[in-house]
């Protein structure tokens, strides 16, 4: 697909905070998957804020590699909190009773 590089997201971390930009969705999460779990590992237990105010837009795809990032947090004993939820993303956790999950707590929950 020449030219989709501009639609692709992109995972920079600045300090405490690993920030997240561009599409969530089913055809671009993989590209970030590996990316987001390495950032996680590496944090060696301090806590960590994943910033999605970048986040352009999410599809259940997008929910579903956010939750991968939280177990791996969680297995890595990272306490994990979000921030700049996008609207799009709120409904879907939402709608599938994951709520919780991303309303500003530690993100450690079940799940």
């Amino acid at each position: 697909m020449a030219g989709s590089e501009a639609t692709l997201p992109s995972l920079s971390v600045q300090g405490t905070t690993i920030q997240v930009s561009g599409p969530l969705t089913v055809s671009t999460v993989a590209g970030v998957l590996a990316q987001g779990r390495a950032a996680l590992s590496a944090r060696a237990t301090q806590a960590t804020r994943l910033d999605l105010g970048g986040v352009s837009a999410s599809d259940s795809a997008g929910l579903a590699l956010i939750v991968d990032w939280m177990r791996t947090a969680r297995a890595h004993g990272v306490p994990l909190s979000l921030q700049g939820v996008p609207e799009q993303l709120a409904s879907i956790a939402a709608i599938s009773g994951l709520e919780s999950l991303v309303s500003g707590g530690t993100g450690n929950e079940p799940g």
